[in-house]
Order: C-alpha cells, then structure tokens, then sequence
C-alpha cells in the first residue's frame, strides 16, 4: 500500500488518514490478511483470515495547525479455533456483545475480553448477516438479525439477546439471495437476477431493477429510514425506497465498484484504484482519492474506515464550512449554496442561520463581481447585507462622517470598484447602474434601518455623477441626504438647481431662491429646467416667509406682473399680508395693479368701497387711453367695457358721484355714453339718486327715454301674467266644484292615494248589508219617531250603479253618506253635508240606539251580556278613521279641547263618547227634541252613522269575531261594537 495517496481534485470533502498500521497487526507474518472489521465508539475490532479477532482502541488528535491523526492500540486479541476465517463482525453495544461469522455459524462473544458468552448461543447456517437498524420488536435489550441461510432461497429473522438468540421468521426468496439489508418490516434484497423489496411481515414483494451477479458484486447498502443504496447497471448508484420508488437521481460511479459507505451529504464509493466522493445534494462527483489494493468500506456512526489486506485507513470529513469556503474560493457558487443547504440537518439551527447568511453574502459577492447582477441582488437580499458593505466598494460614496468598518473575515477580496473591474469604464458604470437600482429598492426596506443617511447619500452622489432624472424625484421626496457631504457633491458636478431644492429641503430657502436667481439671471450655468422663472414664481406664490416675498417681487413683477394674483387666500390670511402695501407696491405696475384689484373684487369678494371704486376709475382709464390712440372698438377695448358694465351692475359699493363728478371732462362723457347706449343695464332710480345735480336732462334724454319705456313694459306684461294666472285659477275652481258633485269610485286596483289607508281594509260587504236595508225597507223606508211618524226613506234610485246580484247593499235613509258595493266592486263615497248628518243622527236616533252611561238594563242589556245578540243595534265602535274624522270635521265645531283625547294628528283624532255625543246631540238633534223617547236615563252615547258600511265590514273581516263574549252583537253580522281594547289591537 502506497503512503499517503494524493488527492485529485482540487475541493476536499476528505482526508484519508492512517488507524492501523501493518506492522502493529501482524508483524512480520505476511500470510495474515484482514477480511472484516467493526467499529464501536473508540472500539475497532479487526478479523482476519486465519481466524483471530484484534481489538484496538483508537484515539483521535488534533494538532495545533487542525491536522487529525489516530493512535491505534492493541487491547488483545482472540483466536477462535476454527481455522477458517472470520467473515464478518457486528458490535450490539446495548448487549455489550460482538457478533462474529466464522464458518457459517454466528457467535455471541463478549466485547470487553472477546470470550463467547457462557451458554454457547449461536446461531448456524448463515451465508451472510446484518442488524436490523429500526427494529420492530421494542425490546431495548436484543437486536433483530437477519441471515441468508445455507438453505436455498431461504431468509431468517433472528432476535438475539445477551445469552440467547430466538428465531422469529423464515422467508423464502424466489431466487437464491446473495446480499441483503434490512429496515423493520422491509428486506432489500439481491437476488441472482434482480433487486427486489421484501415485506417480511406480510410477504409483498417489488421489483426494482434487473442486474447480473456474474458480473459484478451486488451492493446493498441501507442509507436511511425506509431507503437503500444498490449498485445498479451501467456504473450507477441508485436509491430506492420500501415503495420501490427512487426520490434521489443516481450518482454515477465505477463500473467496477466494490463498495460504497454513507456520509452525509457524501455517498463513498471504493473500487480496485480509487476512492470516489458524490455528492447527494447535485449527484455530482466532488472528489477523487487513489487507493489501490482496498476490499472493505464501511460507515460506522460518521465514521467512513476503508482497508486493504493489511492495513486500515479512515476517511476524516473536513468541516463543512471549510469546504464550503473552498467551493466558494474557486467560485463554485452553486455547489457551495447546494452544500451549505445540505449541511442543515448537521449544524444546531442558530449556527446554521449565521453561517448560511455569511455565505449567501459572500456568493452575492461572487456573482456580482462576474456581472451577474440579478444573482447578486438576490443573494444581497437572502443574505441580509449590510449594504454598507456594497456601498464601501465604490469610492467617496459613503459620507465623510460614516464609522463603517467592513466585516471581518472579508466577505471579498477585492479592495474597491476599480480593482474589480481592472479599470474597465464600461464595466464600472454597469456596476453604478447596478447599485443605483439596488439602493433605491433597499431605501424603503428594513435593510436600512439604521443607516439610512449613508444609503440616500450614496445614492445622491450616484445620481448627480450619472445625470440622472431620479436625482430631483429624490430631493423633492422624503430623504435622509447628509447636507454638507450632498451640497459639496452637487456644486462639483454644477446640479445647482439639485442644489437649491436640497437647501430648501432643510430649511434654507432663501439659500435656494439665491441660487435660482444666479440661474436665471445667467450668473451661473444649470440646464436643468428650462422654466425655472416661471417655478421660482410658484415657489412665491406658496412661500410663506413674507420676507423672501417682499425681497424678490421687485425681481418677479419686472418679468411677470401676476405673482400676487396666484397666492392662495389661506397664505395670504395666515400671513396678514396688507392688500394696500401690495397696492402700493404695484403702483408702478400697472396692469399687476388691475389684476390684483380684479383678484380682491372679483374673486376674493372683498366688501371695500376704495377697491371697488379704485378698480372702476383704472377700467374707465384704460379706456379713455385705449380710444385716444384709436378710435375703432378693437377687442381690448371691448373687452374693458364689458368689465366696466360688470362690475357697475353687479357691485354697489363704488362712489358713482366720485366716478361721474371727476374733473376730468373725458371720463363725464364716458360715463354718459355708458348710460345712454346701454339704459337696459342700469337701475334707474339707483342712477338718478347719485348722477350731479348740475346735469341737464336733456343730456341724460337717451337714457331716460329708454329706462320709462322698460318700466311700462314691465308694468304691462306683469298685467298679463296676474290675468292669465287669475283665469287659471278661475278654471281650477270649476274643476273642483265639478268633482264635488260626482262620485268617486274606488277599486282594489285603482286606490285612491288619500284614503288608501281605508280602502285598503275594505272586503266585499256581507250579507247582512242586504238584510239592513230590507229591514229598513220593511219600516217604510225611513226610521221612526217616538211618536210614529215617519220620515222620508232614500229612495234605492239615489243609487248611481246597478248592484250586481246577489250584492246586498247598505243604505242610511238620508241618502247622502252612505257607501256601497256596486257591480264594479268600488266604494262609492258620496260628500257630506251637515244636513246629512243631521238627519242621519236623528234617523239613528230614534231608530233606537244601545245606551250606554247609568241607563238600567234592558231585555237588550240582559241578552247582550248572556251573550245573544240583541234585535236591534245600529252604532258603531267610538274609534273611527281618518276619512270619519274629516266628515266630523265638516259637522261638528269642537270648540272644547276635552272633546278630543288625542288632537296631535288629525288621523289620532279621537273624541271622547260622552263629550262628542253631547257636542253632536246640542248641534243637530236639538231641532228634534220634542220627538226623542222619554228615558229616564241620560243622554245615550253614539257617533253619527258611519257614511262607510266598509268599516263595519273591517269588523266583520276581524279574528275577533271568534270571541263572541267579546263583541256585543246585533241581528245583523256586519254590524257590532267591539271593546275599546280589541279595537286599538286591531288597529294597530
């Protein structure tokens, strides 16, 4: 075996290192050859060919410089008598025992002095074996394993204890099985032909993948819960789990492999030359040791041994962060992001987070300084950068004050932009336009919190370096430049406009307007905007330091005379700026004078006679000026006049006398043509109270003429309107006498709007309607005095519709204010009149009506209260409708408000029985008091009739008609006198 063998690739994930030298095994007998070993913790145990068992302890050492080495030391040994080799070692550390195959048998020896255990347990006819990794049994104190037995196609489950073993199950194979792996319930087994999953519980068996074991030795190598590794066909490792699914691509491998052992991320792969390492992240081959002469790789607890026949090595994983750091130095980016993924389930969960955000950071890095740029930013993001630490790569970015220091161990090796980009311009200002972006995104995240002066300042110098459009959006914004660091940068690179909105940013605004001036006026150089006047009049405009406005309105008005126009009304309130110290200021401007009037009257409705006057005679000027250079009505001049006449018309507050009775002959005659070529505009009276007495009529004659004439035009066409609307009105009288003569018909589709709250109750009238008016009819068609004489009927021909058949129909003997049913289905309500109801109160009156009050009973009383309805009953329930109010209204003066209980609407118009019935009785049936019945008793109380038989027809309608104690019946079923609280319920 050759010492040391070199590495072949340039990312180590391994260290082959030396555990136990030829010498300290055998010495110098060459014929002794290792053919099986295991490791326990610090405990290896080595078989050999001529059937002796070696126990060494290794110790592992680090040296100052990291460099890991072992010493191996010899415990004893043990020879087991056989004199055939022992084939196989499994340590069951929980049974302190040591599981030795040596001549197809498998024997329990003990692990400390390698003597077999007292009672002799073994186990016979075994080929090969292995422990089950995830037993099922549960019992902490045996191990589950599983043998090829020498019996053909034959599988057995063994459980061994510390001084027994006991077999469990016997599986048969359909091939002869060569090599087997075991995860609880499941065996992996290869078979001569295939690969198959074995369920030993219940006998299921898949297929994987065919293979020929003539060929080549089959490996079965279980890697995790419920997966192995198989050496497949065509040098592949494959990965399958208990579902006869593969969730891995396979690694690729030699075709001569002998071996493979598991460390994570790593699949180790062992043929007759060279050591090969795969990665399971990426599939990918990561490393490559020359090892000849080996036949045994083994993984034992993290722990990857391999040997030859006469000496053992032992793969040392290097740290993962190292080889991460070696991935990433030789710029292996993704391979190194794969691997630091993969590292998580090895490293506790806060070492993990720091560590994989420092990588992230430094891919970042990496890939920015390739120009990969999108990559870059998606790492600065995962990584969480300081992106100080971007920043500090280009030069004077950073403010003079920051106290930045770079991260220690360097995320970078490169010391500024122009080392990165070997002074390449085309390549730096790709990377300024790159930061720009990336700042502007970041400037509003939490990645700049706490720094976010350093950020906008950088990203101010970048926009004023590159001319950027961004650079005014960032100064007018919300930003956190540093003023001295940002002011010295703009002056350099002349963005003095820039310049002046970052001063007036913080405070300085007459440092701003300083600067602006020198633009304008051409002192210094800034194409920045083109309208800059105009901004610095907008800028005034809402300015609300009075001081800079006052300074620079001399500068402004020479240019444009409208600053003073444009201020807003809360500025100048909040202010107290002085309209005449502005008008005073503007005397030498004087169409800024006119506009400022114009803004004072006009728009801000200032009630001041002296403006109002002022802004007429400066109207009346620019007139007289205007015709004494020409004299045709060109358009300004047009334009003043109507101006003038605007605001003559519709203001009064200006002095007429001081306008007219100027001394000035040119604006009397001004003032004069304005009244006689435009009378019509003018108030007369208003005109003749204030024109100078010393004017003649004759000269006003125009005018005057003109304003008699509107005024007995006016006169006469008001004549008009009050006869056309008094003939409209007369004709609207006709109308609605014409309407109170005729009947109103109502339907169940056509409902009158007035009184739908009463039509909509009424129901078709009963039969008792017509039993009334027979009854009535068979009285002599009226109602009887006392004294026998009878009174004239309504005759049935009153009646303006055809009653259909079998319709009764309900009459009062008046005629007058009764409804009925027609074959129209209607109501018909005729008006009422006080003579109806009177005659009706009489007709009801002695017709006989139900006492009430302290009347003693009658044969009536006493069958109402046993429950029967008495003969005859002609009243109505004291609560009444709207519609019933109104005909009381038309008949009855209530001149006593204890008439009424409730008089706040007239629909909750309600009178009390006892007052309504004596106002009723003193106001109508008075004229027949000789013709009453003599009763002891008082007054009886009732109501007029109903002028509605719908009403007794609602009652009649009414649930309440089930309670007969509760109604006072009639012979008649239409019409009774329910309670006064049955009658409220209803109603409501």
């Amino acid at each position: 075996m050759q010492d040391h063998p070199e590495d072949t690739m340039s990312v180590k994930a391994f260290k082959l290192v030396s555990a136990v030298e030829r010498e300290m095994l055998m010495g110098d007998k060459n014929y002794i050859n290792i053919e099986c070993i295991e490791c326990c913790g610090k405990n290896l145990y080595i078989g050999t060919n001529d059937c002796f068992i070696y126990h060494f302890l290794l110790d592992e050492k680090v040296s100052t410089a990291g460099k890991i080495t072992f010493a191996a030391t010899k415990q004893l040994h043990k020879y087991l008598g056989l004199k055939k080799p022992v084939s196989e070692l499994k340590a069951a550390s929980a049974l302190t025992r040591l599981l030795v195959l040596c001549d197809n048998t498998i024997t329990l020896v003990n692990m400390i002095n390698l003597e077999p255990v007292p009672t002799g347990a073994r186990i016979k006819g075994a080929v090969t074996f292995t422990l089950n990794e995830n037993p099922v049994s549960g019992d902490p104190f045996c191990v589950e394993v599983c043998i090829i037995s020498v019996k053909r196609r034959t599988i057995q489950m063994f459980m061994v204890f510390e001084d027994r073993v006991q077999i469990v199950k016997e599986v048969f194979t359909p091939e002869q099985p060569c090599a087997v792996a075991v995860d609880g319930y499941y065996l992996c087994l290869a078979l001569t032909t295939q690969y198959i999953i074995l369920n030993y519980n219940t006998g299921v068996s898949q297929d994987l993948f065919p293979y020929c074991s003539d060929e080549k030795r089959p490996i079965v190598k279980r890697i995790g819960r419920q997966e192995f590794l198989l050496a497949g066909p065509g040098g592949l490792g494959m990965f399958a789990t208990v579902d006869g699914i593969s969730q891995r691509a396979p690694v690729h491998w030699s075709e001569n492999v002998i071996g493979a052992a598991l460390c994570f991320p790593y699949v180790v792969a062992l043929d007759d030359e060279f050591i090969t390492v795969h990665s399971m992240l990426d599939q990918q081959q990561k490393q490559t040791l020359p090892f000849k002469e080996g036949h045994i790789l083994q993984d034992f607890e993290g722990k990857v041994i391999v040997a030859t026949n006469k000496g053992v090595y032992i793969l040392v994983p290097l740290p993962l962060e190292k080889q991460i750091q070696d991935l990433l130095a030789s710029h292996r980016v993704e391979e190194a992001l794969v691997l630091a993924k993969g590292a998580r389930r090895n490293i506790p969960k806060e070492k993990f987070q720091v560590m994989y955000k420092r990588i992230l950071q430094q891919a970042g890095f990496i890939q920015f300084a390739q120009l990969q740029f999108l990559e870059a930013k998606e790492l600065f993001r995962s990584g969480q950068l300081d992106v100080r630490e971007l920043i500090s790569l280009y030069p004077f970015l950073l403010p003079t004050s920051s106290s930045f220091i770079r991260s220690h161990p360097p995320l970078h090796e490169y010391a500024d932009l122009n080392q990165l980009t070997q002074g390449d311009q085309e390549k730096m200002a790709k990377c300024k336009r790159f930061l720009m972006s990336y700042l502007n995104e970041v400037r509003s995240t939490e990645v700049a919190n706490g720094y976010k002066e350093d950020i906008d300042t950088a990203l101010l110098k970048l926009y004023a370096e590159a001319n950027h459009e961004s650079l005014l959006d960032l100064l007018v914004s919300e930003n956190f430049c540093l003023l001295t660091d940002s002011a010295a940068w703009l002056e350099k690179h002349k963005k003095y406009f820039a310049l002046g909105l970052l001063y007036h940013y913080n405070g300085q605004d007459a440092a701003a307007l300083q600067l602006w001036v020198k633009i304008v006026d051409g002192d210094i150089q800034d194409s920045t905007r083109s309208d800059l006047y105009e901004y610095i009049v907008d800028f005034l405009t809402f300015c609300s330091d009075q001081e800079l406005v006052w300074k620079y309105s001399e500068w402004i008005l020479q240019k444009n005379e409208e600053i003073f126009t444009k201020r807003p009304l809360e500025e100048q309130e909040k202010n107290n700026i002085n309209p005449d110290d502005i008008i005073s200021c503007l005397n030498k401007y004087p169409k800024a004078r006119v506009k400022y009037l114009e803004h004072l009257v006009l728009e801000r409705k200032i009630q001041k006679e002296k403006y109002h006057t002022h802004l007429a005679v400066l109207y009346l000027e620019a007139i007289l000026q205007l015709k004494s250079v020409t004299t045709d009505n060109c358009t300004e001049t047009t334009e003043l006049v109507l101006k003038l006449r605007s605001l003559l018309q519709k203001s009064d507050l200006y002095r007429i006398r001081f306008i007219l009775g100027t001394s000035d002959c040119a604006l009397v005659m001004a003032a004069v043509d304005l009244l006689n070529n435009h009378a019509a505009e003018f108030d007369a009276g208003l005109v003749l109270q204030v024109v100078p007495d010393s004017w003649s009529v004759q000269l006003l004659s125009p005018f005057l003429a003109g304003a008699v004439r509107q005024s007995i035009h006016t006169k006469r066409m008001t004549q008009v309107a009050l006869g056309l609307a008094q003939a409209e009105n007369f004709f609207y009288k006709h109308e609605k006498v014409k309407q109170k003569g005729a009947p109103i018909l109502l339907s169940d589709k056509k409902v009158c709007q007035v009184c739908d709250h009463l039509t909509r109750f009424y129901g078709p009238i009963s039969d008792g309607a017509s039993r009334m008016q027979a009854g009535l009819r068979s009285s002599g068609g009226g109602a009887r005095s006392s004294s026998g004489a009878s009174r004239p009927g309504p005759s049935p021909a009153r009646g303006r519709e055809t009653e259909s058949p079998g319709a009764g129909t309900g009459k009062c003997p008046c005629g007058k204010c009764c409804a009925y049913r027609g074959k129209t289905h209607g109501i018909r309500m005729p008006l009422l009149d006080p003579h109806s109801v009177a005659s009706c109160a009489t007709w009801w009156q002695r017709g006989g009506i139900a006492r009430t009050g302290t009347a003693p009973a009658s044969p009536r009383t006493e069958q109402r209260d046993k429950g029967q309805a008495p003969e005859r009953w002609h009243t109505h329930p004291p609560f009444v409708s709207q519609a019933i109010l109104v005909s009381y209204s038309k008949t009855i003066s209530l001149k006593n408000a204890k008439f009424c209980t409730s008089q706040s609407t007239l629909k909750d118009f309600t009178p009390s029985p006892q007052h309504a019935t004596a106002r009723l009785c003193e106001e109508t049936v008075q004229p027949h008091k000789a013709e009453r019945p003599s009763h002891s008793s008082p007054l009886p109380a009732f109501f007029p009739p109903l002028p509605l038989l719908a009403l007794c027809q609602l009652w009649h309608r009414t649930p309440l008609q089930a309670n007969p104690a509760a109604c006072m019946w009639q012979n008649t079923n239409f019409c009774f006198i329910p309670t006064s609280r049955q009658f409220s319920a209803k109603l409501a």
